[in-house]
């Protein structure tokens, strides 16, 4: 490994504990709790100037949310190579809490209070950021950290965007589904990045986190299929009061008139305004006082909810979808999980680190859009195509005897086979309509491993047997789904 040096104090590289786009981070050796981030790709010149500007106006002295460059690391040619900065322990990516099974793994003794808490601290560091001068830009799922007691810490701060004696260093990467709707199909390395852009990732974070992992602008729209970006940009807010979408909201989340008006007001300016979204200092504000309506469920001592409302929220999730939404130590008999078995199955997935952020793969494949195709190979339309084929085989009866006493046969069986198969079938996509918006949801950190829908989609049809099964399978081969 090649020599590095800080203030030409030579520096021993220990041990990678991560990996980006555009570069590496190790630990290293020496006393002080740091880190470096050493980049991968060739052209550093612009990037120098950024790091060293951050250096020099002391970013990393005026916050204690970000982890700011501290000092610049030089190769054995004093070329630059990085910087340092302080090590983030004890902390996890932000969306092992929301997303409900990653949750229950590496935060078990959360409940709702610290979903908030957690909320309204992210929106504490996003201010931090504003108020030193800088914006963030690419505000996203993996850049936030989060600790066991709701402390929250920025990371990636070399892309946020920078201005210095009117000189910007702009931030150049950014993941779709937190950009704003004016920002897409723009190119993002020459664009001014504003506060009020920051604004929408920022509601965009938040919402994940009080509904429980959801995406504001993902649901089953009634009138097309749109990925998540194309809902942004088309502003459907699903779960809009004052703009009605016409889609459906996934099962075993809360809607918004489950918050308080504040709460309400803020996301639906955060994602119908682009010019006016609420400031990180509201979300403080309104998330506080949210924070202090929540109460103890009587019946789960992990349940907390609003005191506004008559019963308890996830007492109420939990009984309609048979999905356990936070730990509890009670039993609860009155939900029947066998009919809601594959809807804890995905949600249960633990979700796998994201694409680093300056790298956005396409979204070339949506569940929704596969089941939306499953179109069914009727008993009447096999036995119409099978007749034809008998009539046509009796001109070759004399090259090919055999032929029509097979398609004889097969006018009878194939289609009888097929009804049961389609029988099957509607079965089977009854039960992907209700796993679908998990699916599309685990597709946003998932989406560019092609490899997702050989993994899962056939798994809903291993489970036919017998004659169903080879009625499957013969479908299948006769062009069903068509």
């Amino acid at each position: 490994m090649n020599d590095f040096y800080i203030n030409s104090e030579r520096i021993k590289l220990v041990k990678r504990i991560g990996k980006g786009g555009e570069g590496e981070v190790f630990t290293i050796s020496g006393e002080m709790p740091r880190v470096a981030k050493i980049y991968t790709i060739q052209d550093l010149k612009e990037r120098e100037e950024k790091i060293k500007a951050m250096i020099k106006n002391h970013l990393a002295q005026n916050n204690n949310f970000v982890s700011f460059p501290i000092e610049i690391v030089l190769d054995g040619k004093k070329q630059f190579r990085g910087f340092t900065m302080k090590q983030i322990v004890s902390h996890k990516p932000i969306f092992e809490l929301y997303a409900p099974g990653a949750r229950k793994k590496n935060f078990p003794k959360s409940d709702y209070r610290f979903l908030v808490r957690t909320a309204s601290n992210i929106a504490r560091a996003v201010q931090s950021v504003h108020d030193i001068n800088c914006v963030i830009g690419d505000i996203n799922h993996s850049s936030i950290l989060v600790s066991d007691k709701a402390t929250v810490a920025l990371i990636d701060a070399d892309s946020f965007q920078f201005n210095i004696n009117n000189q910007n260093y702009f931030c150049k990467v950014g993941v779709a589904e937190y950009t704003p709707p004016e920002l897409h199909g723009s190119k993002l390395d020459q664009i001014v990045r504003t506060i009020n852009h920051d604004s929408f990732g920022l509601a965009v974070i938040i919402f994940q986190l009080l509904f429980l992992g959801r995406h504001p602008f993902s649901g089953n729209f009634k009138d097309k299929d749109l990925t998540i970006a194309e809902a942004i940009q088309k502003n459907k807010f699903i779960y809009s009061i004052a703009n009605r979408v016409e889609a459906e909201i996934p099962p075993a989340v809360p809607r918004l008139q489950d918050f308080s008006e504040n709460i309400i007001q803020l996301f639906e300016k955060a994602f119908s305004e682009k010019k006016h979204r609420p400031a990180a200092s509201a979300w403080v504000n309104a998330l506080s006082d949210f924070e202090k309506t929540l109460i103890k469920c009587q019946k789960f001592e992990t349940h907390y909810y609003p005191s506004f409302r008559k019963t308890c929220l996830w007492c109420d999730l939990e009984l309609t979808s048979g999905v356990s939404i936070f730990p509890t130590k009670k039993n609860t008999t009155s939900i029947n999980l066998k009919n809601h078995e594959l809807i804890n199955i995905f949600l249960n997935i633990e979700f796998v680190p994201f694409f680093p952020s300056d790298y956005i793969p396409p979204v070339s494949y949506q569940p929704r859009n596969e089941i939306s195709k499953l179109k069914f190979f009727s008993k009447s339309r096999a036995t119409l195509i099978l007749v034809v084929l008998f009539l046509i085989s009796l001109f070759t009866v004399k090259s090919a005897p055999i032929l029509p006493v097979i398609l004889f046969f097969a006018t009878w069986i194939i289609p009888n086979i097929l009804n049961s198969a389609e029988k099957e079938a509607k079965l089977i996509k009854e039960e992907l309509d209700k796993i679908d918006l998990e699916l599309n949801r685990i597709w946003t950190s998932y989406h560019s491993n092609r490899n997702l829908k050989e993994l899962y989609w056939p798994d809903p049809m291993r489970g036919s047997n017998g004659y169903v099964s080879l009625g499957l399978r013969l479908a299948l081969a006769v062009g069903w789904p068509a």
